[in-house]
């Protein structure tokens, strides 16, 4: 059986990564913002939605994207 006895704890790097991953994403969801409401919602989702693939070929299109999930993402967070 491996026991412990020095108190100390080799953890590797990965976990570490990824704990700190998880803390910032837990101090994300702890702001307390206020809803957007139902209309805002619907209108910034379903823009979102039709302006992604109409600047999919330029450089705009990955921001949309990381916009559209980022927003999405907010809305979700909040209920």
């Amino acid at each position: 059986m491996n026991t412990c006895t020095s108190g100390t704890v080799n953890i590797p790097a990965q976990y570490l990564a990824s704990n700190r991953v998880l803390h910032n994403t837990y101090a994300l969801l702890t702001l307390n913002l206020p809803h957007p409401g139902l209309v805002l919602t619907l209108v910034g989702c379903f823009s979102q939605l039709f302006l992604t693939p109409r600047f999919r070929i330029s450089g705009i299109g990955l921001a949309m994207v990381f916009a559209l999930t980022g927003f999405m993402g907010c809305t979700l967070g909040l209920q």
